[in-house]
């Protein structure tokens, strides 16, 4: 088995080697691990979102002034021990009887996002970044970031499918503002999108979601998908830019007074590439 992660990890090196690519695409923290980056618990976002929000509002939570440690393990109930697999993993010897309390979330949210992310596939990803390293020798990588390994293995300059893009994006209406106001920001923004280059595509994309490449998908939508784009109307500075947060792959977009005024901003977004963790 591990000798199978052996073999990709030396094509995914042969392919950057003869300056070809190849439709895969890898979590962040997949990406850091090849290239020898520390994985931190905040790449979870960019593999789980749902379980960082948890773990996030755990900490939260934690940090209540009025939370005691026997309300928090009264709500939470949770020990440092994880599921894998079907079996259970205990995250500090231990750990099965260890309770989490505000006193120690920090290293539980480190220990478990760990696991999660690296621990219970860490031979699998030893084994491909081995591979890996077999083609290109590590010094050559130092350079790169997560994005740029990404963008070198599964190649950019391609036009990306406006029905795929379709398929991944919804819109939410923080504005609040009517169902048909609504319906005529979607009709902007879609008939601004249709008109833009490949590469400007590829911008917005990458301004999304940290990846300037669709994943390969069917055709069809599936509510399971790994990627699915939120555009959120929001009130506010019709002045400010588009914002996004590429870890929740959501884009907050002001509703802009005219179609005129949403090009101008979302183009000047995409190419300022101003995204930040959210």
């Amino acid at each position: 088995r591990l000798k199978m992660y052996t073999a990709i990890g030396r094509f995914i090196g042969l392919s950057l080697w003869f300056n070809n690519t190849v439709p895969l695409n890898f979590s962040r923290h997949v990406v850091k691990f090849l290239l020898s980056r520390d994985v931190t618990w905040e790449d979870l976002a960019f593999f789980n979102a749902d379980l960082f929000e948890g773990l996030s509002r755990m900490m939260i939570d934690a940090n209540h002034p009025l939370m005691t440690s026997e309300t928090f393990q009264a709500t939470y109930c949770c020990h440092f021990e994880t599921s894998v697999g079907g079996t259970t993993e205990e995250l500090v010897p231990g750990g099965s009887h260890l309770p989490v309390s505000p006193e120690n979330i920090y290293q539980y949210v480190r220990l478990y996002a760990s696991k999660v992310m690296i621990g219970c596939v860490e031979a699998e990803l030893q084994s491909m970044r081995s591979g890996l390293y077999d083609v290109i020798p590590s010094e050559l990588l130092t350079s790169l970031s997560p994005e740029d390994f990404q963008l070198l293995v599964s190649g950019g300059t391609t036009d990306i499918d406006m029905n795929k893009l379709r398929s991944v994006i919804t819109f939410t209406n923080s504005n609040g503002c009517s169902k048909d106001i609504l319906e005529r920001f979607k009709r902007w923004f879609w008939s601004i999108v249709q008109k833009m280059t490949p590469l400007q595509r590829q911008q917005l994309l990458y301004f999304c979601t940290g990846s300037a490449v669709l994943p390969v998908m069917s055709d069809r939508r599936d509510p399971d998908q790994e990627l699915n784009i939120t555009v959120d109307v929001i009130s506010g500075n019709t002045k400010a830019l588009p914002m996004a947060t590429t870890c929740g792959q959501r884009m907050s977009i002001p509703l802009y007074p005219s179609k005129r005024i949403l090009k101008k901003k979302l183009l000047q977004a995409i190419q300022c590439q101003s995204y930040g963790l959210g």
